[in-house]
């Protein structure tokens, strides 16, 4: 072969394994009437691999080192355990550090996140041909635990702007129904294709990404120091982060079920008179709770008042006495009659019903001057409950006729105000939730 020749073919490479083989790829191309006899697959196909691969090693800014030990090319995964891991060294108080220049969502939401390279909270696993071709044009995905996308949800999730509600109210609805998630430094998207959750992150301004984030936000500032993350993982195991509100299980006896619901509705009654003006004896306590929470109450609500749901027992035996008491009993109360009877029976979850979180306010009561309440009406329903069978349903709501009263009117809601809603904090996935258990794949 001459001189001429091989002087063409002197392409001095960086000394990094991707320009080494970019170099030797070049050479052959150089080469290429020379040596075309030989080549079993078209050139041009070669170099834009190596292209490609430049380009995927772009894409990890920062966490290029990590992605390439060994010499060999890795994926990332954020692994739960890891991460579980990584928020309870600091109590979920995430301090971003690191540079944020990366061309990718999950770069900049590991910025957001305070995960940087060295932590060991990204865990990398070795990639095949057919992986690296999987990640699309130039691009790297970062496979997630769906359950490590619910704690960022659950952690992170945006507080209600209550200047967008002054003029009306909502019901809470959860980022599960919504496939969707606004956190306070971007938003969470997701949608199944391929098999497998396809996530997208939309980051915020950079100065946002940058700033330390609380988990919970005011609510979480003004925890015990340090308890953050004990509350939250009592929350995912009981539903309530405050244990004199875990709920019996359906095997306890519907009184002590009944007597714990009551002891939660008694701290909604304390957040209304403190709303109201009253100055409580000490600060309420703030809690978080979980949309199973929500139901597991409901269940009780339901088979204390109708048997589980269906029963209109008790809510006909009020009609009844409704309808013969001596102070409804004049032709002019008989509208009256008709609206308490609708005002009783959207107080009971009948059917499959269960209690929500109502955003804003509710709509203003019509102001009707009843001749004698409705809770009146009840109490001496359940009073004259009294002479029952010992062994009847009906004895046992006189037995616990207080725990129905109080139940009963509490209603089908909880309402979320501006003042309790810096004492009480919905969250979002439990451990039970579809997506707690996901493969998840991220841009």
């Amino acid at each position: 072969m001459s001189q001429a020749i091989l002087s063409t073919m002197q392409v001095p490479p960086t000394g990094s394994p991707l320009s080494s083989a970019e170099a030797d790829i070049l050479q052959t191309t150089l080469l290429g009437n020379t040596i075309a006899a030989l080549v079993r697959e078209p050139l041009s196909i070669l170099y834009q691999s190596v292209q490609k691969k430049r380009a995927i090693s772009r894409k990890f800014g920062p966490w290029k080192k990590e992605a390439y030990s060994g010499g060999r090319p890795h994926l990332p995964h954020l692994d739960q355990v890891e991460f579980e891991a990584y928020l309870n060294r600091d109590v979920g108080i995430l301090r971003p550090r690191a540079e944020s220049q990366i061309e990718s969502g999950w770069g900049y939401l590991l910025y957001a996140l305070g995960i940087r390279p060295g932590l060991n909270v990204v865990k990398w696993m070795p990639a095949i041909g057919e992986s690296l071709d999987s990640q699309g044009e130039g691009g790297v995905k970062i496979q997630v635990d769906g359950a490590v996308l619910c704690h960022i949800m659950n952690l992170y999730r945006s507080e209600i702007d209550w200047n967008s509600y002054k003029l009306g109210s909502y019901t809470l609805q959860s980022a599960e129904e919504t496939k969707g998630c606004r956190l306070d430094f971007g938003e969470l998207a997701w949608e199944t294709s391929g098999g497998c959750l396809q996530v997208r992150f939309y980051p915020g301004p950079l100065e946002v990404l940058g700033k330390e984030k609380w988990p919970f936000g005011t609510i979480g500032a003004r925890m015990e120091p340090k308890t953050q993350m004990l509350a939250y993982f009592n929350t995912l195991q009981y539903g309530i982060s405050d244990t004199a509100f875990w709920l019996p299980p359906p095997s306890a006896s519907l009184g002590e079920r009944a007597r714990k619901l009551v002891k939660f509705l008694d701290w909604l009654e304390t957040m209304r008179r403190v709303r109201l003006g009253d100055k409580p004896p000490s600060p309420p306590e703030s809690i978080l709770i979980t949309y199973d929470w929500l139901a597991q109450a409901s269940r009780i609500k339901r088979r204390l008042l109708a048997r589980g749901g269906h029963d209109k027992s008790l809510y006909l035996s009020i009609c009844e006495h409704i309808e013969r008491h001596p102070g409804l009993a004049s032709d002019s109360t008989k509208r009256l009659r008709g609206v308490m009877k609708d005002e009783v029976y959207r107080l009971f979850l009948f059917g499959d019903a269960t209690l929500y979180i109502h955003v804003g306010g509710l709509e203003e009561e019509s102001g009707l001057a009843y001749p004698v309440s409705p809770q009146v009406i009840v109490r001496e329903v359940l009073e004259g409950f009294r002479a029952a069978l010992p062994d009847s349903d009906n004895y046992q709501l006189y037995l616990l006729r207080e725990e129905v009263e109080r139940i009963l009117f509490a209603g089908d809601c909880i309402v979320l105000d501006q003042y309790t809603a810096r004492h009480l904090r919905v969250i979002d996935f439990t451990r039970q939730s579809a997506l707690w258990s996901q493969r998840c794949l991220m841009e």
